[in-house]
């Protein structure tokens, strides 16, 4: 991820654009898809190492950009379908599995934990990687956008900023205290991922309608069932909202509908106000911070929900919860 800085389009030649793109030698950027495997394989690599991970005992699931999108980003020496072993080989890590969602974008996350779970059920596999890597720093994306009015320019104050990064998160299942398995992770789990949902929206941000946010709730309202938890208990949002007037119509009224329960303040974080919009590296950039907040409230902070949409109209939720307040 990376800080927002002003750029010039190529079309039309000279227009500044902000955006947030990563610094780095142009020969990582050759094509579009190469410098998805290289955000990709840098990711992995850095929690492999983090956590002393040996490959041959976990497995790598990578969530890629939507479907829609793959045009812009593949070039023929690297097919979409492709990118998990291509970031897999990059790291040169000889993982037990490497497999990548059939969806994409940030609402993929759910299918991405659905294939973590099962692969978790397999004895021989300790860990699961979920890793995410995606760039709307690309012409091809500033003029499609911009021709539905969604980018925002100087002229649009109510649109997405592009971004682009990666984001990889190490899952296990929560065990009891006993012998260390080898090529596990020795790091202290520091949230649950308790129940997640998925839906889809009918009146996507690339139709010609407005959202009325049932997929969002729908998603919502499974997940925290399959949580046990009820929507009086979740104290914060993390959201991949991108501050284009399509989603904060959806979030309105989506939690109107969803959030009943009378709160002097509902906290809610979007990333995208720092990183601008990162498509499916968003999903993992918001449980990151989650993440990150659990580790430093001290024990105070409350359960949360992740809320995550993807353009073409996929929608998913997950509950997170402090490690302390479920056993396993």
């Amino acid at each position: 991820m990376s800080r927002f800085e002003t750029v010039l389009r190529t079309q039309p030649f000279g227009a500044e654009q902000i955006v947030a793109r990563i610094p780095a030698h142009w020969a990582l950027r050759r094509t579009p898809m190469q410098w998805l495997i290289a955000m990709g394989a840098r990711v992995v690599d850095e929690v492999l190492a983090r956590h002393a991970l040996v490959p041959a005992s976990g497995a790598l699931i990578l969530i890629p950009p939507e479907p829609f999108r793959v045009p812009s980003l593949s070039d023929p020496g690297h097919p979409m379908a492709s990118l998990a072993s291509r970031v897999a080989e990059r790291v040169g890590a000889d993982f037990q599995r490497v497999t990548q969602t059939q969806g994409g974008g940030a609402a993929a996350l759910a299918e991405a934990l659905d294939l973590a779970r099962q692969l978790l059920g397999e004895p021989s596999l300790t860990y699961v990687l979920v890793a995410a890597t995606d760039t709307y720093v690309l012409e091809a994306d500033y003029e499609r956008l911009e021709r539905a009015g969604r980018l925002g320019t100087s002229r649009q104050a109510q649109g997405l900023t592009p971004g682009e990064g990666a984001a990889c998160v190490l899952l296990t299942l929560p065990t009891l205290e006993g012998p260390h398995t080898p090529g596990a992770s020795t790091a202290e789990p520091t949230a649950l991922l308790t129940g997640w949902a998925a839906a889809h929206e009918q009146d996507s941000a690339t139709s010609d309608r407005y959202s009325q946010g049932k997929a969002r709730v729908e998603a919502l309202r499974c997940a925290t069932q399959h949580a046990g938890v009820l929507e009086p208990s979740l104290g914060w949002i993390l959201s991949n909202d991108n501050g284009e007037r399509y989603a904060a119509w959806e979030a309105t009224l989506a939690h109107a509908r969803f959030f009943r329960t009378r709160r002097a303040r509902l906290c809610t974080v979007l990333p995208a106000m720092s990183v601008g919009e990162t498509g499916s590296a968003g999903a993992l950039l918001a449980l990151l911070a989650c993440a990150h907040r659990f580790i430093h409230a001290a024990g105070q902070a409350e359960s949360a929900v992740v809320e995550l949409g993807s353009e073409a109209g996929g929608r998913s939720a997950c509950v997170v919860v402090p490690r302390k307040e479920r056993s396993p």
